[in-house]
């Protein structure tokens, strides 16, 4: 059996806080997505014959994309972009290839996707 001893646990205890806190201030998050009430539905129907466009046409760009994705972010970094300005970045062109696959009957569902940051650490105050 072992036994683990935590000694100065309150100095342990502050050093976890603060890299917790600043990993609050250094993150964020964006969407990307469609608000089509059945967008859902056409993402994930494998079985369904689309004469244009397929399914899992927002997550199969995100993947192939990942490499572009990652050089747009650090470049936009390197610019001096917020990490949120930088990944909103990154996720526009997820977007744009996701429209180009989206299966299409009458547009409304190409027309429904947005991307929008949800969260940017740089308004948000930590204490």
């Amino acid at each position: 059996m072992m036994k683990v001893v935590f000694e100065n646990y309150s100095r342990l205890r502050a050093v976890i806080d603060a890299k917790y806190k600043e990993s609050l201030k250094n993150s964020c998050s964006v969407i990307v997505g469609y608000t089509a009430s059945y967008a859902l539905r056409v993402h994930e129907d494998l079985k369904a014959v689309h004469p244009n466009g397929q399914a899992k046409y927002l997550i199969e760009p995100a993947h192939r994309l990942q490499p572009e994705v990652r050089k747009i972010i650090q470049e936009a970094l390197r610019r001096g972009a917020t990490l949120a300005q930088a990944i909103y970045a990154g996720a526009l062109l997820i977007q744009r290839e996701s429209q180009l696959i989206v299966p299409v009957d009458s547009g409304n569902l190409r027309g429904s996707a947005i991307t929008q940051i949800e969260r940017d650490a740089s308004n948000v105050s930590v204490t």
